[in-house]
């Protein structure tokens, strides 16, 4: 009788152990996934900044081109 109810004890700690390493997982997983997508909407962000002063300076390039052979003329 005993065995039995150390078995079942074992069995119902054991499963509860896996549960709560499942969880741990998924929450591990979970949270890098959420960096991840963090990390990547940050590199598009400054991707876009990075993009968008590029086309401020050919702007301002252009404008001076303009200036300069509005100047010649």
């Amino acid at each position: 009788m005993t065995t039995k109810s150390n078995e079942k004890r074992r069995d119902k700690e054991t499963k509860e152990q896996r549960n709560k390493e499942t969880e741990e997982l998924r929450n591990k997983e979970t949270k890098e996934q959420r960096n991840k997508e963090t990390e990547e909407q940050k590199n598009g962000e400054n991707e876009r900044q990075k993009n968008g002063e590029t086309e401020k300076r050919k702007d301002k390039r252009t404008e001076k081109q303009r200036n300069r052979e509005t100047k010649k003329q």
